[in-house]
């Protein structure tokens, strides 16, 4: 774990809740760390895969009523950031791509350091490119996922 408390990767708080309707679901607080890692590979899902009926995950997502609308802010879809376990490796591999255009996962050495840690026992890893940035594998991303999907 980090020495910082401010960046803690774990959650500190779920919140399992029911509807009148029959639904579940279940809310994890995210660290800075965490939601910067999830955040980027949402915004790469978003943005490599064609959404089922062309629907943007954005307008998915989105609230709108008669006064106002609202788009999904500070929010990390579970269900999106899962799907890339069902992806394809074309599209994985595109999606890490784009995640590492991103870079909004990369918030310094301490962070890759504590991703790395986290997921060795995958025997994931973040390979470095020809100037040194780090980038992320396919098997780090998959662990990563696979971790906090066992958390429900």
């Amino acid at each position: 774990a980090s020495s910082s408390g401010r960046k803690q990767s774990l959650a500190k708080q779920d919140v399992l809740f029911g509807t009148v309707d029959g639904m579940l679901g279940c809310i994890h607080s995210l660290g800075e760390l965490d939601f910067a890692f999830f955040g980027s590979l949402q915004r790469a899902i978003v943005k490599v895969v064609e959404p089922v009926g062309k629907l943007k995950w954005e307008d998915f997502r989105s609230w709108c009523s008669e006064r106002r609308n609202s788009k999904p802010l500070k929010f990390i879809d579970g269900d999106l950031v899962e799907s890339f376990l069902d992806l394809s490796k074309d599209q994985q591999v595109a999606v890490l791509a784009e995640m590492n255009i991103d870079g909004g996962w990369d918030l310094g050495k301490e962070f890759t350091a504590e991703l790395v840690e986290e997921c060795a026992g995958a025997g994931a890893g973040v390979d470095t490119d020809d100037r040194g940035s780090p980038k992320l594998s396919a098997e780090l991303v998959i662990a990563k996922v696979e971790i906090m999907s066992r958390r429900r």
